[in-house]
């Protein structure tokens, strides 16, 4: 071990985070790998966060933070002695237990095993959850094991990963080599002193091996990193919900369908399942561009609209009064329509909704403006007579 290790002054936060079951020793072989065997140079972390069950938590403080005895601590005497013994964080308050959503201001179970669909949705928001809030600190990278728990959890931390994840940080499953793997050998990491392991398989036969015999390497795994594109202006359902934030990934990448409706005098858009109410004014104007986005192969310049065009429709006159047409200013309309979008879908995805101007300015002309969406994504509902009257008024 290199005498020259030091803590990450000036590297900004490192942080380590893994699923773990009933193995902790994952977190050490882990750790062991990163501090040992990186190329480039070791990373040595500042904080380790551990998501496991309420049984898993109890192995890990049992086998790895007890004081002196403790595996962690004794890694850090044999692989880090260079170190203050507090220069990686990992306490029990860095150990996170999988547990199901509050409700109705009640405190959520706390898990002691995941077997139903329930605990595979808690596991993947507690992921989430944590994962998130690690990298909600500017400045820090992050190393992922997918190695501990069971198979889900580890799909989740590579999916919940995928979502929060920036150019920096990395996701990686620890590879050990047989008998070191066996929970039976208690084996943790290759001490400083080699260390001889005896163990009785099942069969009852008596079988050791040699510390020096241990071969631990860390298997980086590629993955989409999403954190970036998602990571500005993310609606508060998003912060700890795994489902509706995978729905936002897929509907930031392509433009998901929407539901524009109109009933009982009232406007709104249904996206993901999500409910956006809109004034008369911005919801007239969002679904005149929707119905002409709808129908554009019957209108002599496409979905592309200018103000003329919406006033020649006498829709306005129909269902606002002049005064509330009179003050509607069309970039500003716009404007709060994408605004109520952002807030409850993000911007990844409210910029597929964007009404922008196309095409070049013709002299004292305004630009047209027009959305941009797949015509078979936009339903329209409640407004069959507004269709005929906005088709006669571009048709001229």
């Amino acid at each position: 071990m290199s005498d020259k290790i030091t803590a990450n002054a000036s590297s900004g936060r490192r942080v380590l985070v893994c699923v773990s079951g009933m193995s902790p020793a994952i977190v050490t072989e882990t750790l062991y790998a990163l501090v040992t065997q990186q190329q480039d140079a070791p990373f040595v972390p500042d904080e380790i966060h551990v998501i496991t069950t309420v049984d898993g938590k109890e192995k890990i403080v049992r086998e790895l933070l007890a004081a002196e005895s403790g595996m962690f601590h004794r890694f850090m005497r044999d692989h880090l002695p260079e170190l203050p013994a507090t220069a990686v964080r990992f306490d029990e308050s860095t150990v996170h237990v999988i547990s199901q959503t509050a409700k109705a201001g009640k405190a959520g179970k706390a898990l002691s095993d995941i077997t139903t669909d329930d605990d595979n949705r808690a596991a993947a928001d507690t992921i989430y959850s944590v994962l998130r809030k690690l990298k909600s600190v500017p400045n820090t990278r992050l190393h992922a094991s997918v190695a501990g728990g069971r198979k889900s959890m580890s799909f989740y931390m590579g999916h919940a990963f995928s979502l929060v994840a920036e150019a920096g940080d990395r996701l990686s499953h620890v590879l050990v080599n047989e008998p070191f793997e066996n929970p039976a050998l208690k084996f943790y990491f290759p001490p400083r002193q080699g260390q001889s392991y005896r163990w009785q398989e099942r069969d009852g036969t008596e079988r050791s091996a040699h510390s020096d015999q241990a071969v631990i390497r860390l298997a980086e795994l590629s993955v989409l990193r999403l954190g970036g594109l998602l990571a500005e202006g993310l609606p508060p359902k998003a912060l700890n919900n795994f489902d509706f934030t995978v729905q936002l990934a897929q509907a930031a990448i392509q433009a998901p369908p929407v539901r524009v409706v109109w009933e009982k005098e009232e406007g709104r858009l249904e996206i993901l399942g999500e409910v956006i109410k809109l004034q008369p004014q911005q919801f007239l104007v969002f679904a005149l561009y929707a119905m002409a986005c709808k129908h554009q192969t019957e209108l002599p310049n496409g979905a592309a609209l200018i103000r003329n065009d919406v006033h020649k429709s006498d829709l306005l006159e129909q269902m606002l009064d002049q005064k509330t047409i009179s003050a509607i200013t069309f970039k500003s309309t716009r404007s709060k329509i994408q605004q109520a979008i952002t807030q409850t879908l993000g911007r990844a995805v409210a910029r597929h909704f964007q009404i922008e101007a196309v095409g070049i300015r013709q002299t004292n002309q305004e630009r047209p403006t027009m959305l941009h969406l797949p015509p078979d994504t936009i339903t329209l509902v409640g407004m069959d007579a507004w269709w005929p009257k906005l088709r006669a008024a571009l048709r001229g």
